[in-house]
């Protein structure tokens, strides 16, 4: 991994805690377009309920876009007077407290209105090879930017973290231009709201966690994974016909012809339109009626047989009467029968009850042929006795009950220890990695978005660099 004196250009982009805000909404948002809820998985969910990238998933309604001439009116650490909302730097009226506005969120969710982009400013731009076109500028780097290609219609914006259009919320407020005021629905509580964190710090799920890539400077096209500069163009393999470098790995576009259903090229398959099966890579619409039960149903496959099974090409439905006459006896067709409702369950040819009601069972035969389970919260068995495992949070190796703790994906255990997990697919533009999990970076009140990362005030944003004042860029 390299290091240099640079993250985004030669003089700046220091990632401070204080601009690196991460708010877990386990419930999600309705649009993905609040500022900060994170998906509890890691994985940001979109409008059609598909995961996000991979890792946190952090929108930031009042990240400036264009230079401020001075510092913001408020931001997130610094709240607008009463009733007052902080919408692009300013402070406002709250849209959703406006009487006509009627928008529905569920339990412990709120309204929040957000200033989200209208058109796309990267529309039919070009970049060199090594750069990728981010709000409209060349940036260095080889970035997964989804809306890039993405052309939404008149009251819709697109959602970055799917590259789907999404329908707006309309809202009466100031956005600043190429953007537009919409109401989304946002976790009630937000637990980083009112945590001030150190400057090599960051705030998640209200707790200052330690923030590698502070004072971590990137060169260009790279950036910071748990304190290490990665470059988003460089591959450690090669990537095949169907693939490209993004953010340090390759990404497979897959390719899948109408009608075929064979290999996509990326280790995957094509599918089949509803109601056809796959056949020798060509899609097959199965055709079975009630006479053609268990017989071939013309694409590979055997029609199913009502109400029972196929056994010897044909259909055979089991004789197992309610009342228990041939209970763990044949069905006639290949099985057996099962007990009775509270008899239960069949054992050496017979209906079996177990028996576990002594206070001292646990871990012991339970008279039917298995164990009598450990009570609730005390483990499971292990040498006769119950046994309750521990595998404290970074830890791994033994259980203590004969298992093993494990690493999380992305960690390695050496000497008892979970190692620091690495982000995969690299974050992208405008975040960095910690322990496995893509944070979001904001600019700070005296600071403003350039590229992937920010500018102090005074400075100049060219192609997506900083470049100091008297730089002619």
């Amino acid at each position: 991994m390299r290091r240099s004196k640079c993250f985004l250009c030669p003089w700046l982009i220091v990632l401070c805690a204080a601009s690196v805000v991460v708010a877990c909404d386990s419930r999600g948002e309705k649009d993905g377009f609040g500022d900060g809820a994170v998906s509890a998985d890691g994985n940001g969910a979109g409008p059609d309920g598909n995961a996000a990238q991979d890792g946190f998933s952090v929108s930031f309604s009042d990240a400036l876009l264009e230079p401020p001439k001075q510092e913001a009116e408020c931001h997130a650490t610094k709240p607008c007077p009463g009733e007052k909302v902080c919408l692009a730097g300013t402070c406002q009226a709250d849209p959703c407290a406006q009487a006509e506005v009627k928008l529905t969120c569920g339990k412990d969710q709120i309204c929040r209105a957000v200033c989200v982009p209208v058109g796309n400013k990267c529309a039919g731009k070009m970049c060199p090879q090594g750069q990728t076109c981010v709000d409209g500028d060349c940036v260095a780097g080889c970035f997964k930017e989804l809306c890039n290609d993405v052309a939404c219609r008149d009251g819709e914006t697109c959602n970055p973290n799917t590259g789907k259009c999404v329908a707006l919320n309309p809202c009466d407020a100031q956005c600043p231009n190429g953007q537009a005021c919409s109401l989304t629905c946002v976790a009630e509580a937000n637990p980083c709201a009112n945590v001030k964190c150190e400057a090599n710090e960051f705030c998640i799920n209200g707790t200052c966690v330690n923030n590698p890539c502070h004072d971590v400077k990137c060169p260009l096209g790279s950036i910071c994974s748990n304190g290490e500069c990665i470059d988003t163009c460089e591959c450690k393999m090669t990537c095949n016909e169907n693939s490209s470098c993004v953010q340090g790995v390759c990404e497979c576009t897959p390719k899948c012809e109408a009608g075929k259903c064979g290999s996509n090229g990326c280790g995957g398959k094509c599918p089949c339109a509803q109601g056809e099966k796959c056949n020798n890579e060509i899609c097959c619409k199965p055709t079975c009626t009630a006479n053609t039960a268990c017989k071939s149903d013309g694409c590979g496959g055997t029609c199913p047989c009502p109400g029972g099974k196929c056994v010897s090409n044909m259909c055979c439905k089991p004789n197992c009467p309610a009342n228990g006459d041939n209970k763990c006896m044949s069905d006639g067709c290949g099985g057996t029968c099962g007990c009775p409702s509270g008899e239960g369950s069949c054992y050496q040819g017979k209906c079996c009850k177990a028996d576990c009601s002594a206070t001292d069972s646990a871990c012991k035969s339970n008279g039917c042929g298995s164990k009598c389970p450990c009570p609730s919260g005390t483990g499971s068995c292990y040498m006769e006795m119950c046994c309750k495992p521990e595998c404290p949070a970074g830890t791994c190796g033994s259980n203590g009950c004969g298992g093993t703790c494990k690493c999380p994906n992305g960690s390695t255990c050496t000497d008892g220890k979970c190692s620091v997990k690495q982000c995969s697919p690299a974050c992208g533009c405008g975040q960095v990695c910690y322990d496995g999990q893509c944070v979001s970076v904001t600019c700070d009140a005296d600071q403003f978005k350039c590229g992937c990362g920010c500018c102090p005030l005074g400075n100049r944003c060219v192609g997506g660099q900083c470049l100091p004042p008297s730089s002619t860029g």
